[in-house]
């Protein structure tokens, strides 16, 4: 995938965020697509449950990446943290063999997503369309 907006020009990227359905019981759903002319290259789900303390936040994931059709489910440990301000968040889980570090903030265009690896670094600027 790293190499594939150089061959191919830029991926799309879809997410959302569903509170509504299980907010009650403190679970935020998350999903993620990246595609290529319709075609997937990369998705997830993720399930943020934050604790009582409205500041912890555990994290279960299960991804997909092309060429695999199979999903799988990320094991290791999953956590993340929420600023008493409630603009930044921070998320630490494992990822294709690897950890990664995310940090989430929310700014006057939209949220900005940092992720870095031991290896990579990607930052995003997410606007609502």
């Amino acid at each position: 995938m790293v190499f594939m907006p150089k061959l191919l020009g830029p991926l799309v990227i879809e997410t959302s965020v569903d509170y509504e359905t299980n907010g009650a019981r403190g679970e935020v759903v998350h999903t993620t697509r990246i595609s290529k002319w319709g075609m997937t290259m990369y998705d997830a789900v993720e399930t943020f449950t934050l604790s009582p303390n409205g500041k912890d936040i555990a994290i279960a994931r299960e991804q997909r990446a092309w060429p695999s059709l199979r999903r799988t489910r990320e094991v290791g440990e999953s956590r993340g943290e929420v600023e008493p301000s409630g603009t930044k968040a921070s998320y630490v889980f494992p990822f294709f063999g690897t950890v990664m570090r995310q940090t989430g903030s929310i700014e006057e265009r939209g949220v900005r997503i940092v992720q870095e690896t031991d290896w990579s670094r990607g930052e995003q600027l997410l606007e609502r369309c």
